[in-house]
């Protein structure tokens, strides 16, 4: 398992926010924040910053975008925010979201 060092270093490696790499990077930062129970606040502006990219870029299968999904969705509540985690559950929809 990589150190937050590494997801640093993941991040400077391409200095292109659009890049695979650097979302990838950026989401697993992501879930270490939800893990490590940090600041819901960075959290979630970090989850906010990076959805959309990760939508557009990796597209709506991908594992990157199910993971940042789920990670905003169930933080949200938690900070007092229902309504907005059902609003990023429409905008951003999985093919999981039809069955």
């Amino acid at each position: 398992m990589r150190g937050r060092s590494d997801v640093v270093d993941a991040v400077g490696v391409t200095g292109q926010p659009s890049d695979p790499r650097t979302l990838n990077a950026r989401v697993r930062l992501a879930a270490r924040y939800c893990q490590g129970g940090h600041d819901r606040a960075a959290l979630l502006e970090l989850g906010e910053r990076i959805i959309a990219e990760v939508h557009r870029v990796l597209g709506p299968e991908r594992q990157d975008l199910l993971l940042v999904r789920a990670v905003s969705i169930s933080s949200y509540p938690a900070g007092g925010r229902a309504e907005e985690a059902l609003a990023v559950a429409e905008r951003y929809p999985v093919p999981d979201d039809e069955e």
